[in-house]
């Protein structure tokens, strides 16, 4: 079976959809506005971790009084101009940090010139099993380059095209400037790039399994207005394991679980024992930060690394701020190697949010929970309330 059809869209558009849009700069930008008017869409979640004004590329429409704010606040704010039904969920952080049940939905849709956050976002459309849209613009000839991927363990990702070139994927994408630098794009670059990436999130809604779809580039040459239609292939010595996960729910807050809580829902009726431990993927825990101005290393509690907040990045004595070495994180959190006052934490206070996805490892095998809120029961379910005391 294909990863075409493992995956299927609902007959006839996709009503009540939900897409998923990273980056909201140059590309970005034309992007919100043609999703904001595809028939059928209700919620769009936008994610971006700049302000106006930040860097070389200018989005599209960037007054002065705009300067300063999220970018994800601005384009959601004219997506509802556009159309006023629309549901915007705005995420004012960087992809690599944001919780991984918060990128689900029914197309993620790419226009970020980091490789990082191409990399955070290839990851997390697989283990949802979303298909996902790359859209990229050139400085270099006046190519727009758009492809689409479909999960599953047979279908081409990102990282395959890298192995077949024979080396890893760059920090930052060739296609576009470096910080500081003018951006050269091709007149009109953006607005194209904006209208392939929302056709094939139509055909990604639309689909129903009668035709393959995704894993194959669309590259416009647009000097020279050649289109050319190319599929990807899958490549054998790929090292991402190509996975899509069983995640299952766990209906508490991340504000009242505690890890030895968190691993009891996969332990069961086994018990715990030294070889449990949970993870993040892409995420790391850490327990010291350095300041290389004065050479202070602080030793705090257990905490994700990317996540540590800004007053407790400040270095007690010179207050500059503080990061933390690689060498002083890790990646999975092992119950025997907590503390007592550890295991009393809570998730929350390692740095853990609700639909943050979490990974239990033990001796008998994997599982992937995501935390999530418990709903509130309806006003007729709620518990009648006790009758007063008679005094």
């Amino acid at each position: 079976m294909s990863s075409a059809d493992k995956w299927r869209g609902p007959v006839g558009g996709g009503e009540g959809a939900s897409l998923v849009v990273v980056g909201a700069g140059g590309l970005g930008a034309p992007l919100i506005a043609e999703m904001a008017q595809l028939p059928g869409v209700q919620t769009i979640v936008l994610v971006d971790h700049a302000c106006c004004g930040e860097g070389a590329a200018p989005h599209r429409g960037a007054v002065r009084r705009e300067s300063g704010r999220p970018k994800v606040e601005v384009q959601a704010r004219r997506a509802r101009r556009i159309n006023p039904q629309l549901e915007i969920d705005p995420i004012h952080a960087r992809v690599e940090t944001v919780p991984l049940g918060r990128l689900r939905g029914r197309v993620i849709l790419a226009a970020v010139d980091s490789a990082a956050a191409r990399r955070r976002v290839n990851q997390a459309a697989w283990r949802l099993g979303i298909p996902w849209i790359d859209g990229r613009v050139s400085r270099r000839g006046g190519k727009v380059s758009v492809r689409s991927y479909v999960p599953g363990p047979d279908a081409p990702c990102l990282e395959c095209a890298a192995e077949a070139a024979g080396h890893d994927v760059p920090r930052r994408s060739t296609d576009t400037a470096a910080k500081g630098e003018p951006i050269q794009a091709a007149p009109g670059g953006r607005a194209v790039a904006a209208g392939l990436m929302a056709a094939e999130s139509m055909r990604l809604l639309e689909a129903n399994g009668e035709y393959a779809i995704g894993g194959r580039q669309v590259l416009i040459e647009l000097r020279r207005h050649v289109l050319h239609a190319t599929p990807l292939e899958r490549n054998e010595r790929c090292r991402f394991d190509h996975a899509v996960w069983s995640i299952e729910p766990v209906a508490q807050s991340p504000t009242k679980l505690t890890p030895a809580q968190a691993i009891r829902a996969a332990a069961g009726g086994q018990g715990l024992c030294p070889g449990w431990s949970m993870r993040l993927e892409g995420l790391t825990f850490a327990r010291r930060q350095y300041c290389a101005t004065c050479r202070t290393v602080t030793s705090d509690s257990i905490h994700i690394a990317q996540r540590i907040p800004w007053r407790s990045r400040q270095c007690p004595t010179c207050g500059r701020p503080m990061q933390v070495r690689r060498r002083d994180t890790f990646e999975a959190l092992a119950l025997s190697a907590l503390k007592k006052p550890e295991r009393r934490r809570t998730l929350h206070s390692m740095g853990l949010r609700e639909a943050d996805v979490y990974t239990v490892e033990g001796p008998h095998g994997t599982w992937h929970y995501e935390l999530r809120r418990r709903p509130r029961p309806a006003a007729n379910e709620r518990r009648p309330p006790r009758p007063a005391t008679p005094t």
